[in-house]
């Protein structure tokens, strides 16, 4: 919860600055935009495992320069994708949370890790995400 507020106020700057210049500004590519959600959405759970640092006030900079300059709808799809990718995760672990003791719930919270775990070093691996997002 604290970090979707920590994220908010780093990326509330991005629609106030929105200026109508900005209409002949073409859309963000597709995978500019995932890449954006992913890296905001995984932040701070990378940085909670062992092994991962991440960079993330200079991670938030760097999105916010870049999204600075792009389309209101842009913007708030990169926003709107890093929630649903947030919401997913959170969704996920509580389910684990939530099943009784036992050898069912041990390989889902492992899978949950892996995935987690995953997802961060695709980031490291990424030849942007790699500035921000590394293992220790």
């Amino acid at each position: 919860m604290r970090r979707n507020r920590v994220v908010a106020a780093a990326m509330a700057g991005l629609l106030a600055t929105a200026t109508p210049v900005q209409a002949q500004v073409p859309h963000l590519p597709e995978e500019q935009i995932e890449l954006y959600a992913e890296m905001l959405a995984m932040g701070e759970l990378c940085e909670e495992l062992a092994g991962f640092s991440v960079q993330r006030e200079s991670l938030y900079e760097m999105i916010n320069e870049r999204l600075v300059t792009a389309l209101e709808a842009d913007i708030e799809e990169v926003l709107g994708r890093q929630q649903a990718k947030f919401d997913s995760i959170r969704a996920r672990a509580d389910e684990v949370r939530e099943m009784p003791q036992g050898g069912r719930r041990d390989r889902a919270v492992s899978a949950h890790i892996e995935d987690i775990t995953g997802r961060c070093a695709a980031l490291a691996r990424h030849s942007l995400g790699s500035e921000y997002f590394y293992r220790r």
